[in-house]
């Protein structure tokens, strides 16, 4: 197991030799190649593979080697195993997989490598969030346009119903929001609070994100479930900047 998470190769090689189980397992479940994997130590990879490592188990939280390894950002690992078969979609515990890790963890070429091979762009976490809205909510721009180009649901509605426009516009990322507004996101979505993308610009004070999403057809009186409009709540909020524009 050291020797597999240290690179060492040649001394992994010789240990397999002498009849060392290349499953092995560690009392959390982890086995030399999920070891191997998560460090990125690709040879070694390469050589556990070719002397049989099932690239298919689980450690205690779910994951496998591959899913370890996108959670790393390990590119060239998960190219490696994908090609061994992993399976691109395997979930963890939480209903993740190797695509919602290497979102979260924010590996860019990880999840371009993910795509590439097929990875599900849709697919639904325990907490209901797909890698859209995630890449969204932590602000991840060039994931998540990497997402939109391939074909991810842009109206997806993770938990309360709240939308990747809706994480763009609280978060004032107008690059992020004009690609999900080209992409067909709905402009006018409301959360289950009512709350629509302009309304989460609004209170958080984002005047340009107002100003765009204005200017693409959010219609500025729409309300909340407690009668709140977007200028309400920017009054409400003490967005100067913001009331100001909206009442022009």
């Amino acid at each position: 197991m050291a020797a597999a998470a240290a690179g060492q190769t040649e001394i992994v090689h010789s240990l397999l030799d002498q009849g060392a189980n290349v499953d092995h397992r560690t009392p959390e479940g982890l086995t030399v190649l999920m070891e191997a994997a998560e460090e990125g130590h690709l040879e070694t990879v390469r050589l556990l593979v070719e002397r049989g490592a099932n690239v298919h188990l689980k450690d205690y939280k779910g994951w496998t080697a591959l899913i370890g390894a996108a959670a790393m950002g390990r590119a060239n690992v998960i190219e490696e195993l994908t090609k061994a078969g992993s399976s691109i979609n395997a979930r963890d515990h939480a209903q993740g997989t190797a695509l919602t890790q290497a979102v979260g963890f924010n590996h860019l070429e990880a999840v371009r490598t993910l795509l590439k091979a097929g990875a599900d762009t849709d697919v639904v976490q325990e907490k209901g969030a797909t890698p859209l809205i995630e890449a969204a909510t932590w602000g991840f721009t060039e994931i998540g346009m990497a997402l939109i180009d391939a074909k991810a649901n842009v109206n997806s509605k993770g938990l309360f119903g709240v939308t990747a426009l809706h994480h763009a516009a609280h978060r004032g990322n107008i690059q992020l929001a004009k690609a999900l507004l080209d992409a067909g996101a709905d402009i006018n979505a409301k959360t289950g609070k009512g709350k629509t993308p302009l309304m989460n610009a609004a209170s958080r004070g984002h005047v340009e994100i107002v100003r765009v999403l204005l200017k693409e057809g959010a219609l500025r009186e729409a309300k909340d479930l407690e009668g709140f409009t977007a200028l309400q709540l920017a009054e409400r909020y003490g967005r100067q900047d913001v009331v100001q524009f909206l009442k022009q």
